[in-house]
């Protein structure tokens, strides 16, 4: 006769049973901390305020346009409505942050992407100043091109009807890059759907001789204006001109989210909150 087998012992599965609870206590404990770490909101800070006198039916719009941006620059950043008043909330601010709201909502964010007139009619242009139908004269700041792109001087003209504007825009980034003459900072965008089908009708500019150039213009002004070297864009671009990191992180922070309403300028008042005396 054979002896029945043994039953198993239990101690591993007593210390499971006691080892489980404290590890999901653990994980808890850990959750809620990074949690707090994580989101914590500061309880003081510095309230920037504009006088923003529009209807109440648009207010809406423009407090959404602006947590966009807000909130784009600083996930706790805040806004709201006191009458006329629109008040920006920047929990935790210092002067550094205080400096880079100001520049951020000083800016509209009209965005157009527009084709340069091509060079004989540039060519006529500086000649009888007569602007063609369809076309505008925008300032251009960039040092003088030479070459095959003499034409181009201190005016250009620019179609009035955009290729791509603004609300295209889904991502933009800031990205250092090698140019002639040492390093720089662009900001570099993508597009929806119908933004890159609309962008592509630009690159017929690369099949001129020399390359057609593509006016980059933030709220009518010339950001940049560079000449098309691809048949083809799969709706991304960048934009050149910035002179330091900060100021191509401002333009992507201006582009993700999207133009104001209005332009709100400088604010009337600066104000902190919630010091202790």
């Amino acid at each position: 006769m054979t002896d029945a087998p043994t039953p198993p012992s239990a101690p591993r599965t007593r210390v499971w049973v006691w080892l489980m609870p404290l590890l999901l206590v653990a994980a808890c404990f850990w959750g809620v901390f990074f949690w707090v770490i994580n989101d914590f909101v500061p309880d003081s800070g510095v309230e920037l305020v504009y006088r923003a006198p529009v209807p109440e039916a648009r207010k809406r719009e423009l407090l959404d346009a602006v947590l966009r941006r807000a909130q784009a620059l600083d996930p706790h950043y805040g806004a709201r409505f006191d009458g006329e008043l629109l008040v920006l909330k920047l929990p935790g601010a210092t002067a550094d942050s205080v400096d880079r709201a100001r520049r951020v909502f000083r800016v509209r964010g009209e965005l157009h992407l527009s084709n340069v007139a091509p060079i004989p009619v540039q060519e006529q242009f500086n000649k009888d100043q007569a602007v063609p139908e369809g076309y505008k004269v925008v300032a251009n700041s960039e040092r003088a091109r030479g070459g095959d792109y003499e034409a181009y001087g201190a005016k250009i003209l620019v179609r009035k009807q955009p290729v791509v504007e603004g609300r295209h825009m889904v991502e933009a980034e800031p990205r250092e890059e090698l140019a002639t003459g040492g390093k720089r900072w662009v900001t570099s965008f993508e597009m929806n759907a119908e933004g890159a089908r609309l962008y592509e009708a630009a690159a017929e500019l690369y099949e001129m001789r020399p390359p057609g150039l593509l006016a980059i213009l933030l709220d009518g002004e010339l950001k940049s204006c560079p000449a098309v070297q691809s048949p083809k864009f799969n709706g991304r671009g960048q934009i050149s001109g910035a002179k330091t990191m900060e100021e191509a992180k401002e333009l992507a922070v201006i582009l993700r989210s999207g133009a104001l309403p209005l332009h709100l300028g400088d604010p009337e008042s600066e104000r902190k909150y919630g010091d202790k005396k």
